[in-house]
């Protein structure tokens, strides 16, 4: 069985950089109704890599959307108030690497990458909101239709519960229409332009590359918010408006794709004919739809680079076929795009700035390709909107930060953030706007838990940043925990006091790949505590050789969660700072699911809630 994964919109690349102040959240507690999938002999390939991934959530009016669930893999965070989130140098696969993100009034978002080992990636994912496009009645049938030109067509008696018994009553129709030719294709779709289909009639499943002629987004409710979906053998009856510029391309009988949420990838389910400027077919359950033509695949990749020979990261290279199907890549902080694309068709070629300032820098006519191909270095040179930035960052003994952040924001526009592992800093930014004269630049050192103050720059290219001291403003809150030799640190914490036995310590790791939560009893005061003040824990930290795991229920008898103590030496009101220690021993899982005793310790400071 072949297993590459694909892609024609473009892959969706390495790049950008993870920052301390993004709340960094593990939340696993939350309970999402299982994705509807279609069954595939399916086992794509496996590369493991350590990589990060950087990204930012928005509505389609481009305001931030808080608190919303992400989920790559085994790992969740949440996004924080201006819609970030960070999963930091964790496992994904390099084969392909799928991340969801969920909110309640939108239909999920979701893209699929391909990250290099040691690489920082870059993601901005928009929401579209669940828009109700009518109801009818289970038992009688209904066509549901909107001003987009979609129409949904529902036999009688098709509709079952989640849990797969029919349904009679009211039903909510909830779609929207994804146009194929928008400019921001790759942040409404799901995933990416790649799919899996049956070869030859047999049961070998082919990778192919996808131009899409258009998508749709369906969810069914009861009036109670109950999720329900087709069902007892019935299908109905979609139409998809296709656009104006892709219609006299457009094949007389094209697949129809289904998006499965276990692997992020489209799945070919029937075909849609075309009658007029739409294509018609029939479909048996409700995920997101999409009428796309296969084709074979190459790989890809490239390098951008400014006349200086610095790499370009966070910068968006942009493949257009003939026909107008587009994909795109997004820069790793090498500078470096790579992904699979049609074989055989010839690209326009554009690289820009598109979160930052929707600018095109460079544009050429590339292919086609008959095989795998690296186009190598391509500079550009965007004159004095491409600016070189160098500089060094250093801890409070003057020697190089080793693991530590530089955010760098040029006014009127994002920041952008830049991890630092040798204590340099090496990037070339492009600066949107001729007006653009200051600077502002934060270092922070995340084993000191200190940061810079925040300093300002003439923009002038090239920018030397000189000696930054990420030094003189502690942060305000952190855990450390050890176990297995390892130290963790945890920049994300709370304590919580909601009475006497409902106070905890919650500590998430950077990017929600691992995180502590401490349930306590009675800890309301500076003092010390025996462990059976413990009411329930959960723990996932990467050790020295393996990840560990422990989850229990404790105190007042119930069990025996394995902490000994737990000190207490600063213990402030509301808003202010609570500084205490504990220790014990657990019985932690490791990966291959033995149970290994290991001693552990934690020291946090944190402010009250």
């Amino acid at each position: 069985m072949m297993k590459k994964l694909t892609l024609l919109s473009l892959l969706f690349l390495t790049l950008f950089a993870c920052r301390k102040d993004i709340d960094e959240t593990n939340v696993v507690s939350e309970v999402q109704d299982p994705p509807v999938t279609t069954t595939i002999d399916y086992e794509p390939d496996v590369i493991d890599v350590t990589a990060t991934l950087f990204g930012t959530v928005n509505d389609e009016n481009g305001v931030a959307v808080s608190d919303a669930s992400v989920q790559l893999g085994t790992y969740t965070t949440t996004t924080d108030d201006n819609g970030r989130f960070i999963f930091t140098d964790i496992t994904m696969n390099q084969a392909g690497t799928y991340v969801e993100v969920k909110q309640n009034g939108y239909f999920p978002g979701s893209h699929r990458f391909f990250p290099e080992n040691g690489s920082v990636n870059y993601t901005s994912i928009v929401l579209l909101t669940k828009t109700n496009k009518g109801n009818f009645n289970s038992t009688e049938g209904g066509l549901i239709t909107d001003a987009e030109g979609i129409s949904i067509e529902f036999p009688a008696n098709s509709i079952i519960t989640a849990g797969g018994s029919s349904y009679e009553g009211t039903v909510e129709v909830y779609a929207r229409w994804i146009d194929p030719t928008a400019d921001n294709l790759v942040e409404i779709m799901p995933g990416n332009l790649q799919g899996v289909m049956n070869t030859n009639n047999s049961d070998e499943l082919e990778e192919v590359s996808l131009a899409s002629y258009g998508m749709m987004a369906v969810e069914l409710e009861s009036p109670g918010g109950q999720s329900l979906n087709l069902g007892n053998g019935q299908n109905a009856t979609l139409t998809f408006p296709v656009p104006a510029e892709l219609l006299a391309d457009a094949p007389a009988e094209i697949p129809l794709w289904s998006f499965n949420e276990t692997y992020g990838i489209w799945v070919e389910e029937g075909s849609a004919s075309l009658q007029g400027d739409k294509y018609v077919g029939e479909v048996s359950h409700f995920s997101f739809w999409n009428c796309d033509y296969p084709y074979p695949l190459i790989n890809l990749s490239g390098t951008i680079v400014s006349p200086d020979g610095n790499p370009v990261s966070n910068a968006w290279v942009r493949l257009t076929m003939n026909n107008g199907a587009t994909g795109w890549a997004f820069t790793d902080g090498n500078g470096m795009f790579s992904g699979k694309v049609p074989k055989d068709e010839e690209f326009t070629m554009e690289v820009g700035q598109y979160f930052y300032c929707d600018e095109v820098w460079y544009t050429d006519d590339i292919g086609p390709f008959s095989s795998d191909t690296d186009l190598g270095n391509i500079t550009i040179d965007p004159g004095d909107n491409l600016v070189d930035i160098t500089g060094t960052v250093v801890d409070c003994n003057g020697d190089p930060v080793t693991n530590g952040l530089v955010e760098i924001t040029f006014e009127n526009a994002y920041p952008r953030t830049y991890v630092v592992n040798d204590g340099t800093i090496e990037a070339a930014i492009l600066n949107c706007s001729d007006t653009t004269t200051i600077a502002t630049v934060v270092a922070t050192n995340l084993d000191d838990f200190e940061q810079s103050d925040v300093l300002s720059f003439t923009v002038v290219d090239p920018l030397d940043l000189g000696t930054i001291n990420a030094c003189g403003n502690v942060l305000d809150e952190y855990l450390t925990f050890t176990v297995d030799g390892t130290i963790t640190t945890f920049l994300d914490v709370s304590f919580v006091n909601g009475g006497p036995d409902s106070s905890f310590i919650n500590a998430f790791g950077a990017g929600g790949d691992y995180n502590i939560f401490i349930g306590l009893d009675g800890v309301d005061a500076v003092g010390t505590y025996t462990g059976d003040v413990v009411t329930w824990a959960s723990m996932f930290v990467p050790g020295n050789n393996t990840d560990y795991f422990l989850q229990c229920t404790g105190g007042g008898g119930q069990g025996d969660c394995g902490f000994d103590e737990i000190i207490i030496t600063q213990y402030g009101n509301v808003g202010e700072t609570i500084l205490g220690t504990f220790s014990g021993e657990a019985e932690f899982n490791d990966n291959g699911g033995n149970i290994v005793v290991l001693p552990f310790t934690g020291e946090f400071k944190v402010i009250r809630d």
